[in-house]
Order: C-alpha cells, then structure tokens, then sequence
C-alpha cells in the first residue's frame, strides 16, 4: 500500500487513513442486509442528489461510474431504499473453476470461502437492488430510466483502454463510457466519502462529458482522499498476474497488457 500512494505521488502516512477507511467499510457492510428506506440514512447520506434527480427527469437513464473507494456497498444500499431502480453491473460468486486453479493462494476454492459468500449474497440479495452482468440487461434498465451503476476501475470486462489516472498510465474498461454514448443516457459520477465521524455521504457530481470529464472530477476526490483508495490499490497490485490488465501498467508482471495499447493505437 506504501508503495501504491508513492507511485501516485501521495504521502505513505495515508495507509493510516486507508486502514481506518477500510475497518468501517467492513464493520459496515455487515449491515447491509438489515437496512431498510426508514434505517439506510443513519448510516449514510446524499450530497448532490439534485444532479440525480435532474438527470433521470431527461428519461435517459443514468450510467453512475464510481470508484472502488468508500463503503460502495452502502451507496447501493442508499439509492434502492431512496426509490430509485437501481442495476449494478458486478460479477458475484467465486473466481471461475480456471482461475481459481491457477491462482490457488488468491482465488483457491475452499469450503470457508464458499460459506462467507454464500452469506455475502444473502446480505445483498435483501438489498432491492439488481445485479447483472450482461451488456444487453444494462441497455434494457436504461432504456426503462434505471440508474445504473458500474465501478470504473473494475476489472470485469471484455476491452481495456491505458488512459492517464493518478499520475500513472491505468487499464480502465471501456464499457462505462460506451455504454452512455450508444444509449444516450447521463453519465453521473460519484464518490463515497467515510469521514471520521457522522454518517457516509454519497457524492453525485454533476453530468460529465464522456470518460474525461468524468474522470477529471473523480480524481480530484481521490486526491483530497487518497486514503480511501489504499485498500482497493493495493487489492489490485496483489493481483497483478492474474490477467492482462492490472490496474496500473506501471507494475505489470510481463508484456500482455501492451495488447490494449495496441488496440487503441489501431483505432487511431
């Protein structure tokens, strides 16, 4: 994690932060399950809700891009129990058979995985929320004004695209942004902030311009909270060798991820 905040030019001492962030997520999370529209606000709040609002009033729907910082599980907790039909684009359930056996330290099935994710599921499946994860359910919610949310620095996905992110050359999916243009619906971003003290606050920034206008305005969230980014940098590093896009190109294990590039490159 050190190393993760130095690449991006931050002060280590934010592992503290990124420790605290990521002990009240977990403790959190555990509630999920249990809340309820009369309950969720005690734990975490709306900040912009008007630009929601505004731009599920075109009829578009709303693709909300976000990162994988703050309790993101409580942001979908918040907005299907606020009365909004919220989609999430996620892959549930264990690494596939293939995966997992070739990354048995990281992925290995046992039966004590199987069990907490069992759990885990049951916890979010009491959440009236849906999760899918194929492109054609996604471009169906929107064309029925859905708000559908999607982690842009997810690793779920068929194209990858190397852009500049946090001083550094990332491997951030396509499909977000893509998935907004073919539909015309508003893309939203969105940061979950877990200050110390009080509830979380959901952050909805305004409408954005494409990936860039997006992303211009979520990194400079990252930046004034970096430490809520540790956790999730340092998953992503531990990571690194299980496919041909980690998050940073900067720590690649080998050439695969230069495939993108030259994918991109191709297109002009």
């Amino acid at each position: 994690m050190q190393q993760e905040f130095e690449a991006c030019g931050f002060d280590p001492s934010h592992c503290n932060e990124a420790w605290r962030v990521a002990w009240r997520v977990h403790a959190e999370e555990l509630l999920l399950g249990r809340l309820t529209a009369d309950t969720v606000g005690h734990y975490i709040e709306f900040e912009g809700r008007k630009h929601l609002d505004a731009a599920l009033a075109q009829g578009r729907g709303v693709v909300l891009v976000y990162p994988h910082a703050g309790n993101v599980m409580l942001m979908i907790g918040l907005l299907a129990h606020s009365g909004y039909r919220y989609v999430q684009f996620a892959a549930r359930g264990l690494a596939p058979d293939e995966v997992a056996s070739a990354n048995p330290e990281t992925f290995g099935h046992n039966r004590w995985r199987e069990a907490v994710r069992r759990v885990r599921e049951a916890d979010e499946d009491r959440v009236p929320a849906e999760y899918v994860t194929h492109p054609r359910a996604l471009i169906r919610a929107l064309g029925e004004n859905a708000v559908v949310g999607i982690a842009y620095d997810g690793r779920l996905g068929s194209r990858f695209e190397p852009v500049p992110y946090l001083g550094r050359t990332a491997l951030l999916s396509t499909g977000p942004w893509k998935l907004a243009d073919r539909t015309r619906a508003v893309l939203l971003p969105a940061f979950n902030l877990c200050p110390v003290d009080g509830p979380n606050r959901c952050i909805i920034g305004p409408a954005a311009e494409g990936r860039d206008g997006a992303l211009d305005w979520l990194e400079e969230r990252l930046r004034q909270h970096p430490g809520h980014y540790g956790l999730w940098m340092t998953h992503c590093r531990e990571r690194r060798g299980v496919d041909d896009h980690p998050l940073f190109s900067d720590y690649a294990p080998d050439d695969r991820w230069k495939k993108w590039e030259t994918k991109r490159a191709s297109m002009g």
